[in-house]
């Protein structure tokens, strides 16, 4: 009986040592998406490029910004597990489409950010884990718990989407310097009712 397990031990250790391990996928490098993150990208839209997207009416960019200065990728490790984890605008003939690629083992898994309708286009950044923020449905200060997308729309206060661990949800985030006249209640007003 010992000898049976010992064998069986052994098998199953060789067995383990045989398969290759699978690998985390190569990050981007400047604003290029991978290649196989690209493949996925073209999979899930028809037609689809990185760029940023088209600005809304009355702004000259997303965010105000030129349409140079606004990244069209941003990296951070947005769930939490220690990889780098790319956020992009897929720009589509059906419109713009946010992602996130969460890496994973062997790949990524690819997250369209649920955006408003019309959609609120922004620029985007990623902002550090423990950076403090405050959310406009709570008077109390907040950290973030990993690196976090954020999309600061033209002329508006920008929105925090964090990751639950199947996605991500929005929070409305208090802007740091209310508008000339206004409160930051009224400012945080402001906010909740654009991600509604």
């Amino acid at each position: 009986m010992k000898t049976a397990l010992l064998v069986a031990g052994v098998l199953m250790a060789s067995a383990c040592a045989a398969t290759p391990a699978t690998q985390l996928p190569a990050p981007p490098t400047g604003s290029t998406l991978p290649s196989s993150l690209t493949k996925i990208v073209a999979a899930r839209w028809k037609g689809a490029h990185i760029d940023a997207p088209p600005a809304q009416a009355g702004c000259a960019s997303p965010a105000g910004a030129s349409a140079t200065a606004a990244p069209l990728l941003v990296t951070g490790d947005f769930d939490g597990d220690g990889s780098t984890d790319v956020a992009f605008w897929a720009v589509a003939p059906d419109g713009p489409h946010l992602a996130v690629a969460i890496a994973r083992l062997g790949g990524y898994a690819l997250h369209e950010i649920a955006l408003a309708n019309p959609p609120t286009i922004g620029s985007i950044s990623t902002r550090p884990r423990a950076t403090r923020y405050r959310r406009a449905d709570s008077p109390m200060d907040w950290y973030f718990g990993t690196d976090t997308l954020v999309v600061t729309p033209c002329g508006a206060a920008p929105v925090a989407y964090l990751w639950t661990g199947f996605g991500f949800d929005p929070v409305a985030l208090v802007p740091t310097t209310p508008a000339s006249g206004q409160t930051a209640s009224e400012a945080a007003s402001g906010v909740r009712a654009a991600i509604r």
